[in-house]
């Protein structure tokens, strides 16, 4: 049966000025047309629903989530302890509070017993309802690299890599993630772990296979990259985008450009541990140390889009302090770092650039007939307060209600 959504303004994340009243017409799982002003032609039998003092946008595509964690406890004791049980369960819950959120895709960066390649055979399937999943299997690190507790691949060398990476696409991933960049762990002390700064982890050669096999292969490969010289050497590699950035240098940035290397800058842990991170038990020093991280990393961000290098939307959702149901913020932050002078721009990397990021923008990311319809609809008016992008009345994932009132209907 068709949907016919009237009434309410339409954003479509193409960028374009928005329908102040308009009607959106889902029939057979896509946006079969949109009007200006009343339904032309509503298809017999339709569903009416009335959405005026509304926003109807996309579908809200989150491109750097760990949905195997809680967002509330310690990243290195959850991977340690979890059981593939519990990992499974805290998956499905996390799928959930992504459509409450509006959020219809995702892209899981790093998650262990393969789960994140049997949650999208489950949502596939109608075994649970969830976002599309896009996912990079288990990351890939040096041996004793960074984040090695969390399940990833630990390789050395360019025959580890290159198998490492067949194995990654073996296992379903649409993605691989190297950690080409890190710290050492000094220590437990009583304030907590001690890192090392930052510095490259993977050789050229390591990072040049990486890159050969899993385009081989017709996947696309990003780093978890925060030092300059490990960006660059992804740049150099041939990598597709680069996860959270840091102080990327002016030559970087250009070929970033000039290769369309993409940058997912994942603003929430910052901002949000600080503003929140007491509440769940943080220690003052970390609150603090992530306070001090926030000035530069707006700047680089700004920096990185000033310069013109493509983004999309990431929350690094499962970090302490942000769940996923939590996307709004990062949306905001967009704005208020500089990256973005207007919320149109915010909302376009949050939904038509994320499409393109996984290589479907030809089916995903906007509100234009032929596409999925993908469609969340709001209250108010998120182009005036992006906060109303945390009061979701509807989503519709491949033209099925999944909520209403951010409750999951199955």
């Amino acid at each position: 049966m068709a949907v016919v959504l009237t009434g309410g303004m339409l954003v479509d994340g193409t960028g374009g000025p928005p329908v102040p009243r308009a009607t959106l017409v889902i029939e057979d799982g896509r946006i079969a047309a949109v009007h200006d002003g009343d339904p032309a032609d509503v298809p017999a039998e339709a569903e009416v629903l009335d959405v005026t003092g509304m926003t109807m946008l996309p579908g809200l595509i989150n491109t750097h989530t760990h949905l195997c964690w809680d967002c509330v406890g310690d990243l290195k004791e959850q991977s340690h302890f979890d059981s593939p049980t519990m990992v499974a369960l805290k998956y499905a819950m996390n799928m959930r509070h992504c459509l409450q959120a509006g959020v219809t895709t995702i892209r899981d960066m790093g998650s262990p017993y393969g789960i994140a390649h049997v949650a999208t055979q489950a949502v596939a399937g109608g075994i649970v309802v969830g976002p599309r999943v896009f996912h990079s299997g288990r990351p890939l690190s040096i041996t004793a690299g960074h984040a090695f507790w969390m399940g990833t691949v630990q390789v050395d060398g360019v025959d580890g890599v290159r198998k490492a990476v067949r194995e990654q696409v073996g296992n379903g991933a649409s993605w691989i993630k190297i950690m080409a960049s890190g710290s050492r762990e000094e220590g437990l002390t009583h304030k907590g772990t001690v890192w090392t700064n930052a510095f490259p982890e993977f050789s050229m050669g390591e990072l040049v296979v990486a890159a050969e096999e899993a385009h081989a292969a017709g996947k696309r490969i990003t780093a978890h990259a925060t030092e300059p010289r490990a960006i660059r050497n992804c740049i150099d590699a041939g990598f597709d985008a680069i996860e959270h950035g840091g102080d990327i240098d002016d030559e970087s940035l250009e070929l970033m450009v000039a290769n369309g290397i993409w940058l997912v800058p994942t603003l929430s842990p910052a901002n949000l541990q600080v503003e929140r991170g007491a509440e769940i038990g943080m220690p003052e020093f970390e609150v603090e140390r992530r306070r001090g991280q926030i000035a530069e990393s707006n700047d680089e961000t700004a920096r990185a889009a000033r310069a013109g290098v493509r983004m999309a939307m990431g929350t690094d959702a499962g970090s302490p302090a942000v769940p996923n149901h939590e996307v709004a913020r990062e949306i905001e932050l967009l704005v208020e770092s500089g990256a973005c002078e207007t919320p149109m721009e915010a909302l376009v990397i949050a939904t038509r650039n994320g499409a393109q990021l996984l290589g479907v923008g030809d089916r995903l990311g906007t509100l234009e007939p032929g596409k999925m319809a993908d469609v969340v609809v709001v209250g108010g008016n998120p182009l005036e307060n992006l906060g109303a992008l945390r009061d979701v009345h509807l989503v519709f994932l491949g033209g099925e209600q999944v909520v209403t009132d951010r409750v999951v209907l199955r």
